[in-house]
């Protein structure tokens, strides 16, 4: 169980920086990855048919 535990924090990684966001929470980013992801959906879907951007 010990052994879990630090490797997960071994294995611990935060979201990298991006200058859009600069205050440590990451509320925001996460929202906006969010919506980049649906609307790159909605357009690639429009555009070409494909109906999912990450396969």
């Amino acid at each position: 169980m010990s052994e879990d535990i630090k490797t997960n924090i071994r294995n611990h990684h935060t979201v990298p920086f991006d200058s859009r966001f600069l205050h440590q929470n990451q509320t925001c980013n996460c929202w906006q990855n969010h919506l980049d992801f649906h609307h790159c959906e909605k357009a690639m879907n429009k555009r070409c048919g494909i109906t999912a951007c990450m396969e």
